[in-house]
């Protein structure tokens, strides 16, 4: 299994490529499509929306990675600050949302710690074949 997903992050097929980009554009139409809806505001209590941050985040990262195909971190970690930074932006023209530094953090925590187990797990993965 592990084998598996450190190829899967390392070394994706292309068909698993254009899976991962699809869900991508999945996700980044919901992340700002429903997050200029008025129910977002006040979605989540305050705590837990940084954790969603994060997790979301962390998604979004492994995402990109099997996107372009393997292990480019600066590229990706740079896509996901760039992504955090047009979401905040998004949000200070949408009602009742407000810009928050905060979600920044917690957006490239997320995606920091996302690579970071993506590069344990590829690095477990070649010392596994070896």
């Amino acid at each position: 299994m592990l084998s598996v997903s450190s190829r899967l992050i390392a070394c994706p097929h292309p068909w698993q490529r254009a899976v991962a980009t699809l869900l991508l554009g999945v996700v980044l139409v919901n992340l700002f499509w429903l997050g200029a809806q008025p129910f977002a505001v006040g979605l989540l209590p305050s705590g837990v929306d940084k954790l969603a941050h994060a997790a979301l985040f962390g998604a979004i990262a492994v995402l990109l990675a099997v996107s372009i195909g393997g292990e480019r971190w600066c590229e990706v970690l740079a896509a996901c600050g760039a992504l955090a930074l047009a979401d905040e932006l998004a949000q200070s023209f949408n009602p009742g949302r407000s810009v928050d530094v905060a979600d920044v953090a917690a957006d490239m925590a997320g995606a920091l710690l996302a690579a970071a187990l993506c590069r344990l797990i590829v690095a477990a993965g070649r010392r596994g074949r070896a």
